[in-house]
């Protein structure tokens, strides 16, 4: 499941509309300075050879463990892609390996991870960005 626009969510990752999420603090703003830092960060690291093995092996321990390293919080990741900051770490520690589609689906729209990096058709913002 999705997030719908009045912000029901899908209980199987636990996710929560970004305004309930714990940001520590956090103003709103701040938050989505955070978001747009993990989404350069992701960026940054769509030519590493480990971003690339790990989202095609569905390592996603690996694949937050990189971003995390290079500056993108879990509060951030969480935030970005609609899964509860409990989940993201569980996923970062490698206490679970979700294996559902909707999780390739929320990282790839979340982080910007093109869908083929994740065995995944291209997402509809790939595809807004190839028309511009």
């Amino acid at each position: 499941m999705l997030v719908t626009a009045d912000g029901a969510c899908a209980k199987i990752f636990g996710a929560r509309p970004i305004d309930t999420l714990p940001t520590m603090g956090s103003t709103v703003n701040e938050l989505s300075q955070e978001i747009q830092n993990a989404r350069s960060v992701t960026s940054m690291l769509l030519d590493d050879r480990r971003m690339i093995g790990a989202c095609v092996t569905h390592d996603f321990k690996a694949v937050l463990q990189l971003l995390h390293a290079h500056g993108a919080s879990l509060t951030a990741l969480a935030s970005a892609t609609g899964i509860s900051p409990a989940r993201m770490h569980e996923c970062w520690t490698g206490k679970c390996q979700p294996s559902s589609f909707e999780f390739c689906e929320r990282l790839s729209d979340g982080l910007h991870i093109p869908g083929r990096y994740l065995r995944l058709a291209d997402r509809p913002w790939e595809q807004a960005h190839a028309k511009s």
